[in-house]
């Protein structure tokens, strides 16, 4: 499965916090979502989990490490997370059904176990 990748991350209200962006696009899909780094790497642990029961040969690539970092949303940090998620995302869409269980999550509210927030999926008529 082809996927476009977006991933984008902007700093939140007083500069505290960092909300990345990850929008995916491909096979007549387009959908997004988005959460701090916590949320997300919570996220991968849960999509590990349900690719499991789908396929239990299918391993997830590595989620990017944690950085003691003194300043999260300094823009060159804000850069250096967008890298690392993207190129970790980039892996992902390489295995057909982590992007399936991506594409079928609940849009009503953050889930409560992680706290990501899922767009709705969009159908298009392009490939």
């Amino acid at each position: 499965m082809t996927i476009g990748l977006s991933v984008t991350g902007h700093v939140e209200a007083a500069a505290k916090t960092v909300r990345f962006y990850v929008e995916m696009r491909g096979h007549g899909l387009h959908f997004g979502f988005n959460g701090r780094f916590s949320q997300l790497r919570a996220l991968h642990q849960r999509l590990a989990s349900l690719l499991k029961q789908v396929d239990p040969t299918t391993t997830l690539p590595p989620f990017p490490p944690k950085h003691i970092l003194d300043n999260m949303s300094s823009p060159a940090n804000v850069a250096r997370r967008e890298a690392e998620l993207f190129d970790y995302y980039t892996r992902l869409c390489t295995i057909d059904d982590a992007v399936v269980i991506l594409a079928q999550q609940p849009i009503k509210a953050p889930t409560e176990t992680d706290g990501v927030e899922f767009t709705p999926v969009q159908k298009s008529s392009r490939r």
